[in-house]
């Protein structure tokens, strides 16, 4: 779903590891129905801003998590190295954005990554 008129700049291929980690993150911890994952583009609510949103129907992340999502080798998975929140962090910080995460227990996790918008 995508709104706005927006455009960012961004290395291609960072962009798509960053993708590839929060879909694949949202689709590991959904319950893997159709329109489990949504991925809303939208202008974002501060100015000059491109907001994208990867939405999951899962559990959500546990409140003792959260303070440690982002933190490189932290993992809930059995196959997980934990780098890949953590590298994701780092790119969209070197492209001046902000990724973080709402999540509500029972109700699934949204990762938000806020970008600058190219004017």
């Amino acid at each position: 779903d995508i709104s706005g008129r927006a455009v960012i700049v961004f290395d291609r291929s960072h962009f798509h590891q960053v993708l590839w980690n929060l879909v694949g993150n949202a689709l590991r911890h959904s319950l893997k129905r159709t329109g489990s994952i949504r991925l809303l583009v939208r202008d974002g609510s501060r100015d000059n801003r491109v907001d994208l949103h990867v939405i999951d129907d899962g559990k959500g992340v546990d409140e003792s998590f959260r303070e440690q999502i982002f933190e490189p080798f932290f993992t809930t998975h059995s196959r997980g190295t934990g780098l890949g929140l953590s590298i994701c962090r780092d790119i969209v910080d070197q492209h001046g954005g902000v990724l973080s995460l709402e999540s509500i227990r029972g109700e699934g996790t949204t990762a938000i990554l806020s970008l600058p918008a190219h004017l």
